[in-house]
């Protein structure tokens, strides 16, 4: 992942990776109300949704341009535009930091980036087959899961349960079949998931209204349901059912805006200029 961007009459919007992450992780720290069970362990979750994208704190301080295949002109480079090289040392950064503050959340963080790799293991089948230039990234990071996993075991009052080391070794053996995976840790990859998915909807919406639905929601370890996501405004969603403990939440992110013009003329110090001088709270409101 990279900058999310979006067009409108005042020209391009930018939502940084952290911005965005800033919102994953307000939706964890109020997550769970009576028909949603809350996290556990909620302060390596919250760790997870926040940091889950930190890698790219520095790689996001200024816009890329590319040209238009189009129009040839020039326009932002997307989120899902970069070469694998750059987004495996992103991503790996990411994990390290993580990794270091909290192992626990540096395993579902670990998972979530491989998750990107390989159709999330078997939820979203209609993504593109997984490409070679990350079977590296995926090795690697499948052993740091494994070490991972035996460092929060061995950690006072932590104790990783049969299901999980389970499910991480069938997670390893590429089946892809979310059918057969069960257990804590599979529960809170999902999560991680969900409020990663529901950060970019609202990040990225450019028609005001409208709905979308968002599958495999933990309402508890063992059951998973679709949620509806109704966008009323461009800042205004209501959710069915709703899973968070207050009702609106409100979430806020800095958006940067570049016109259109400046982004046209290729001259990047200009663009630069206008990113870190525009800027404004971007409001979400989230309710039942």
């Amino acid at each position: 992942p990279y900058m999310i961007i979006t067009e409108s009459s005042s020209g391009y919007r930018f939502i940084t990776q952290h911005e965005h992450s800033k919102i994953a992780g307000r939706c964890a720290m109020r997550w769970g109300n009576d028909d949603f069970e809350s996290l556990d362990p909620k302060g390596s979750l919250v760790t997870a949704a926040f940091l889950h994208d930190i890698g790219w704190q520095e790689f996001d301080q200024q816009p890329r341009l590319k040209s238009d295949e189009k129009t040839e002109n020039p326009t932002p480079v997307n989120f899902h535009e970069l070469s694998p090289q750059t987004w495996i040392d992103m991503y790996e950064q990411g994990i390290d930091a993580t990794a270091a503050i909290d192992p626990y959340a540096g395993l579902v963080v670990s998972l979530h980036g491989v998750g990107l790799q390989n159709r999330r293991y078997g939820l979203t089948p209609e993504w593109s087959n997984p490409r070679s230039e990350f079977d590296g990234f995926i090795q690697t990071e499948q052993k740091r899961q494994r070490q991972l996993m035996e460092q929060i075991s061995e950690q006072d009052g932590f104790s990783m349960s049969s299901k999980d080391r389970t499910t991480l070794k069938q997670l390893q053996e590429d089946a892809h079949n979310p059918e057969q995976y069960e257990g804590q840790l599979w529960c809170n990859y999902k999560l991680l998931q969900i409020w990663d998915t529901l950060s970019h909807i609202l990040c990225a919406t450019t028609n005001p209204t409208g709905e979308t639905s968002i599958e495999n929601v933990p309402v508890s370890t063992s059951t998973d349901i679709t949620i509806s996501i109704h966008s009323e405004t461009a800042n205004t969603y209501r959710i069915v059912p709703y899973p968070f403990q207050t009702d609106p939440l409100v979430v806020s992110v800095t958006g940067r805006t570049v016109s259109e013009q400046t982004v046209k003329s290729g001259e990047t110090s200009a663009v630069a200029r206008e990113y870190f001088l525009n800027t404004d709270e971007v409001e979400f409101r989230i309710h039942s």
